[in-house]
């Protein structure tokens, strides 16, 4: 089968990858961390001290389909290097590049890469954003875009391949009579996961299935950390409890990495004794993790159970909780998390027995109230499992959680239930979610059918749930309605006169609002300014009020429950003394019930 433009073949990959790269025709690309500008490859990289740091960090290099131009974008380290792509490259453009801090160690290994796969390509563009790289565009032939799916493979250490996608330029006329259609060839991207802490700070990188669990990570993240992750389809099944536990994890360790590449969890790191390795291994024993600790401090003490898991990892697993998107996920995180929960208040006799785990006790008292206002936020009170919990749930409620304390003893499922309450609970116009007595209960009011699906949408589905939602009623929604549109003073009349004037569309509009309390009596108010004399205004009200009466029974609306009532100058709502008031207190109100004398 032939294509139009192109033959394409995709080569999808998303790898986290080591080693260096040396093929046929290219020049060895390595990682090396920046220097002064001595050294092998890579050492054309410096750092000027007066740059600014950027964050985050990027640089394109784009090929043109046209005449085949280099164009560079985005920021280098120094001026050096700027020069050397100019010379490597012949006539490349650099002029869009800014001389910045902020470069990653991978840097040169990156640019590098780039200048190779872009140098394969009739057109494209190379990305480097941190430390992600991807490439898109069409080779000049299957050669070519074989050397890049080989130089693609064998990224160094550090850089992450998010995107390969090339397409194979279709062959000349002649060509293509002696060769077959070539089929498109789309190998699936695959899943990726990268979760870093070093000295307390967090970094993230990869795919999330989720736009919750990227907010969460940005949560975590923090101000000093970074957290550089897209969502997109495609995530393993339980991936986000896989990410909650990886994170635990590191939680448990001073340093540490955790991996998800090619459909495997690796984690790495140090931990600061042989017991916290071995309730590290304990809690990930049926998961067929690849696992590589080590100790800061090897412990001399005689071999006892494991330390109990600090309440960060209590937190951790009750985190999953707020991002996955299916209830029963929950339980699979959680177990994760308590499989670590282990006690070291065994006797000196059972000092060598296994250690033995404990699921957490729940606190009957446990209780947690979101509340929400009519034209309110969200206001939180009661407990809540962990620190990152609270934190999590200001980003969901777009509320301060000062209020929340953070306490032992949440049942299981506590933290999916809470977010996915308080989401149900921005989708109403008032409302409150209520927690106490073991069991869940949502009471509010809906602005319409609509909102009040949005707010079921969001709730998980158990049975120990109360929800009631109730809707406005007929009048109530008239009611509203007809306040905006009084408000708006769209009916407009000739000066001086009972005669509408160009209102065609608000009359219109308002006929739509009262077929939704079509049993209600419409009361038609008419107003004026104090020009004139009093018996005037009034004579002039009424018959504005009856004309738009006439109006409407025109348009369908019966009869029997339209009125028409005059009220003259005597019921100001602005100040007749500038022409801003006189313009506002010439109107028509429709109401539901006669005005109060």
């Amino acid at each position: 089968m032939r294509m139009n433009g192109a033959a394409r073949k995709t080569l999808a990959a998303m790898v986290l990858c080591s080693g260096a790269v040396a093929l046929p025709g290219y020049a060895q690309v390595t990682s090396q961390p920046l220097g002064n500008g001595e050294g092998g490859a890579g050492s054309i990289v410096t750092l000027e001290a007066d740059a600014a740091p950027v964050s985050p960090y990027w640089l394109t290099i784009d090929r043109s389909a046209e005449d085949g131009s280099i164009v560079f974008g985005g920021y280098a380290p120094n001026e050096s290097l700027l020069e050397a792509l100019a010379v490597d490259i012949e006539g490349a453009d650099t002029s869009s590049v800014e001389v910045a801090r902020g470069a990653s160690a991978q840097y040169n290994a990156a640019v590098e890469f780039g200048r190779q796969a872009v140098s394969r390509l009739s057109e494209g563009r190379f990305s480097l954003r941190g430390n992600m790289v991807s490439i898109k565009g069409v080779a000049a032939s299957e050669t070519d875009a074989a050397a890049i799916e080989e130089l693609s493979g064998l990224l160094p250490p550090g850089l992450i391949l998010i995107l390969n996608e090339i397409e194979i330029a279709e062959p000349s006329a002649d060509i293509a009579e002696t060769r077959s259609p070539v089929a498109p060839v789309v190998v699936e991207q695959a899943f990726a996961f990268t979760a870093s802490k070093t000295d307390g700070v967090w970094r993230f990188g990869g795919d999330v299935p989720t736009a919750q669990m990227r907010s969460f990570l940005a949560v975590r993240a923090g101000d000093g950390g970074e957290s550089d992750v897209e969502v997109r389809e495609g995530a393993p099944e339980g991936f986000v409890a896989d990410i909650v536990l990886a994170l635990d994890t590191l939680d448990m360790m001073s340093g540490g990495q955790a991996e998800f590449v090619d459909g495997d969890w690796s984690i790495s790191g140090i931990a600061s004794s042989s017991e916290t390795v071995s309730a590290i291994e304990a809690s990930l024993a049926d998961k067929g993790w690849e696992l590589e600790l080590s100790q800061s401090s090897p412990s001399t003490e005689p071999a006892a159970a494991p330390d109990p898991v600090s309440d960060t990892d209590d937190a951790g697993g009750a985190e999953e909780t707020a991002l996955e998107g299916d209830i029963n996920s929950d339980t699979t995180a959680e177990s994760s998390a308590e499989a670590a929960d282990v006690t070291s208040e065994e006797s000196a006799e059972n000092a060598d027995a296994e250690p033995s785990e404990q699921m957490p006790s729940t606190d009957p008292e446990y209780a947690f109230i979101a509340e929400k206002g009519e034209d309110q936020g969200v206001e939180l009170s009661g407990m809540v499992p962990a620190e990152q919990t609270r934190a999590y749930l200001r980003v969901v409620g777009n509320t301060e959680t000062d209020t929340l304390a953070v306490a032992e003893g949440a049942p299981e499922g506590f933290i999916l239930a809470a977010v996915a309450g308080v989401r149900a609970l921005n989708a109403l116009a008032s409302g409150t979610l209520r927690f106490e007595d073991g069991a869940w209960a949502l009471t509010g009011r809906a602005a319409d059918e609509a909102a009040r699906n949005a707010a079921l949408a969001e709730l998980p589905e158990a049975n120990d749930w109360t929800v009631t939602i109730e809707l406005p009623s007929a009048a109530e929604i008239c009611r509203d309605e007809l306040a905006v549109f009084s408000e708006r003073n769209a009916i407009l009349f000739s000066s001086g006169s009972a005669r509408i004037a160009g209102s065609e569309g608000a009359l219109d509009e308002l006929v739509g609002f009262l077929s939704h309390c079509p049993e209600l009596p419409i009361y038609v108010e008419g107003h004026t300014d104090s020009d004139g004399s009093a018996a005037t205004n009034l004579a002039l009200s009424v018959a504005r009020a009856e004309a738009v009466v006439a109006a409407l029974v025109e348009r369908g609306v019966s009869s029997a429950r339209l009125y028409a009532v005059g009220y003259g100058e005597s019921a100001p709502i602005a100040s007749n003394d500038t022409a801003a008031g006189k313009q506002r207190n010439r109107r028509i109100v429709v109401e539901l019930e006669p005005r109060e004398p």
